[in-house]
């Protein structure tokens, strides 16, 4: 649940908070790297970024 209360927290912030995300999606932390997507996908979609896709995709191929 904490996690869940940080990720809602950096949905608020918005895309400013994209790249400490995008930090996280080189970590092997299940919980963490679900929390990380959660909130990247739904900050991308409201305010599109097509370069995080790549390193989205790359995630899930690691």
């Amino acid at each position: 649940m904490p996690r869940d209360i940080a990720s809602r927290t950096l949905i608020r912030v918005g895309k400013n908070a994209l790249p400490e995300l995008v930090k996280v999606l080189k970590n092997k932390d299940e919980k963490q790297l679900n929390e990380a997507i959660d909130a990247i996908g739904f900050i991308c979609f409201y305010d599109y970024k097509p370069e995080i896709y790549t390193k989205l995709k790359d995630c899930y191929i690691n």
